[in-house]
């Protein structure tokens, strides 16, 4: 691996194969999102990981003048 033109830990970034002080050659991770599950809330069971719903979309009133 070839460390960067500024690189400041040669030494650490090539057994590393990527560089540690600019992220460069890293693979980034995404962990999978875990299962919905019931679970008794104050307005009775729910969800988790469900988004919250959005109020209703009424049209606004525009008063003439």
């Amino acid at each position: 691996m070839k460390t960067c033109k500024n690189c400041p830990y040669p030494k650490r970034c090539i057994p590393a194969d990527r560089c540690i002080a600019f992220k460069i050659g890293a693979v980034s991770y995404e962990s999978p999102a875990p299962k919905p599950m019931e679970v008794n809330t104050t307005f009775g069971i729910g969800t988790t990981g469900k988004a919250p719903s959005k109020p209703s979309g009424k049209a606004k009133k525009v008063k003439k003048k």
